[in-house]
């Protein structure tokens, strides 16, 4: 038993109806939304990501700070300044650099809050 040829004799494939050219619209339109979409997901979770690591050290730098205050007595530093007949102020109690860095980390936090939201809004 022969099997048939089926198929078409010409080389240019048929035309589309405007129902199929419709429905390939549609469906390049989802897949496209599909990609951002997704691409958004993975934004939320990288600034979700990036803000706990932030929140981690700044936790990690306030802990430090406190084992250091705890190791040394505020009071007796400032009993010493008394003693050396200049009073230190708070900026001697504190070294500088932990208040900026602990603002930078509070800063980098509340940015990435922010972005994770804006992200967030884009997924919902």
């Amino acid at each position: 038993m022969a099997i048939p040829n089926l198929k078409l004799t010409t080389s240019d494939p048929p035309p589309r109806s405007p129902e199929r050219q419709a429905l390939a619209a549609a469906i390049a339109h989802r897949d496209g939304r599909e990609r951002e979409l997704t691409v958004a997901r993975e934004a939320v979770r990288q600034a979700r990501g990036k803000r706990f690591k932030a929140q981690d050290r700044l936790d990690a730098l306030r802990a430090a700070r406190e084992e250091d205050a705890a190791a040394q007595s505020l009071g007796a530093v400032f009993i010493a300044s008394i003693a050396a007949g200049a009073a230190c102020g708070l900026a001697d109690l504190e070294p500088a650099s932990t208040r900026r860095d602990e603002d930078d980390l509070e800063h980098e936090i509340e940015t990435w809050t922010q972005t994770q939201a804006a992200c967030e809004a884009t997924v919902n």
